[in-house]
């Protein structure tokens, strides 16, 4: 099964204004940014009730350990940011990257999450729970002892990630691939089997799971 295309962030790089993340404040308790590059800041252990950031490129922002009401981001480019323990209670990501990012831990709550790519990013433990994830990619990332609990999987690719002990259990499956990571440790539902694709040793590990001995 092949992933269908994911649309990539649309950014006018060309009319970007880099900015101090400090700028971009309404109030004390919220963040908007529009069309703007954010190279460094530290927020972290804050509370905050609203996050909307737009056609941007953010670099190097740490928001760990906080807490937020609801984070809103459409076509944004994420590198090197720091979300490690933040509690997101409510979470929208539409045509968005993530390269090189620290997300244990994290936890998006209500999530939404359409046409994202993670790459090379450090997720153990990060929370999807009862969320809706379409067309994402997942490649070279860390997923051991994540939480995908209850949440709603749709053309999404799994690409030479760890996915040691991560919780499938009750998730909906439609179009996913795990080829190339290490599933050892996997809660997941018999019943999802038939949706997912695999290679050969995978087939014999979630095989095992079902009690069968496979032999040649």
């Amino acid at each position: 099964m092949a992933l269908k295309e994911i649309k990539k962030p649309i950014i006018d790089k060309k009319n970007l204004r880099e900015i101090a993340l400090e700028e971009s404040k309404e109030d004390s308790n919220s963040f908007e940014i529009d069309n703007a590059i954010v190279n460094y800041g530290i927020f972290e252990g804050g509370t905050y009730l609203e996050i909307k950031i737009n056609e941007s490129v953010i670099n190097k922002i740490s928001f760990q350990l906080s807490k937020v009401g609801e984070i809103s981001s459409s076509d944004v480019s994420f590198d090197n940011i720091n979300l490690t323990g933040t509690v997101f209670s409510k979470s929208y990501f539409l045509r968005c990257t993530f390269s090189k990012c620290r997300l244990q831990g994290t936890q998006f709550g209500d999530a939404t999450v359409k046409d994202v790519s993670v790459q090379t990013s450090k997720c153990a433990d990060v929370s999807f729970r009862f969320g809706k994830l379409k067309n994402v990619h997942f490649s070279e990332c860390d997923l051991s002892d994540a939480d995908f609990l209850g949440s709603s999987l749709e053309n999404v690719t799994f690409e030479n990630c760890i996915l040691k002990n991560t919780q499938f259990s009750q998730t909906s499956f439609k179009n996913v691939s795990f080829r190339g990571s290490q599933i050892e440790g996997i809660a997941i539902d018999k019943e999802s089997y038939t949706s997912l694709t695999v290679n050969t040793g995978q087939a014999i590990y979630l095989a095992s799971l079902l009690g069968l001995n496979v032999e040649d």
